[in-house]
């Protein structure tokens, strides 16, 4: 689905149990970010959730959005312009998606806010160094898959990938194998899984209504990356 000006204007949004605006944009089958500027930047968190995104960016200038939960969508590439284009972001979902290089983390380097980053149930976990090579790409996080990133941790990724500025022939060989995922994506030939047999695929039985309203209660109320994640797998597999 497109998404038009009409579609983000017609939106639902609430304000969190933390006084933070959100505008729900889950589960509308989108395949590109854009428009987004006639939220005239008075949104704290967009929520992305559940979509077909195969791109993380085009987003307009939007200092005030500090929160992006774009779980459970197809997201291969993060643009590298994300840094100028939500200066204050700060916490970033990305669950359930198709991030498959650890090159593909620099892209968010230069968030200097972000201390707070999901990428469970990506190819990118099963990489070899693939949580000191996070750290040490994204100097300002503090929290990976909902675990602290401990000084022992650090220390460890600066003696195996030196710095930023002064990277080791390791960092250095991965670097040089950046993602191409997004110049050869072609929407006409590429075949994607779709939404509905990835959700079958793990279903395990039906909720009933009562319990299927109250996770979603409860992800309304949600105020962590934890609970939202926790919220959301209950949903997605049919079982509390």
């Amino acid at each position: 689905m497109k998404l038009t000006p009409q579609l983000i204007n017609n939106a639902p949004t609430f304000l969190n149990p933390q006084r933070n605006r959100v505008i729900n944009l889950r589960g509308l089958q989108i395949l590109y970010i854009e428009n987004l500027g006639v939220t005239k930047n008075l949104n704290d968190v967009i929520d992305l959730t559940d979509n077909d995104l195969l791109v993380l960016g085009n987003f307009p200038h939007l200092p005030k959005c500090h929160t992006v939960l774009a779980a459970k969508n197809q997201i291969h590439t993060l643009q590298t312009s994300l840094s100028e284009q939500l200066p204050n972001l700060a916490t970033l979902s990305l669950t359930s998606n198709n991030i498959t290089h650890l090159s593909d983390l620099t892209s968010l380097s230069k968030c200097e806010e972000l201390h707070t980053v999901a990428l469970l149930h990506n190819p990118v976990i099963k990489v070899e160094h693939y949580r000191l090579f996070a750290l040490w790409a994204i100097p300002s996080l503090k929290i990976l898959d909902f675990e602290k990133i401990k000084d022992a941790e650090r220390r460890a990724a600066t003696a195996l990938f030196g710095t930023l500025s002064e990277p080791s022939a390791l960092a250095t060989s991965i670097l040089q194998l950046k993602s191409q995922n997004f110049a050869k994506y072609n929407p006409v030939t590429t075949e994607k899984i779709s939404k509905q047999d990835q959700t079958m695929a793990s279903v395990v039985k039906k909720l009933n209504d009562k319990d299927r309203a109250k996770l979603l209660e409860e992800l309304t109320n949600a105020t962590s990356l934890g609970e939202i994640d926790r919220i959301e797998t209950a949903l997605k597999n049919g079982y509390m």
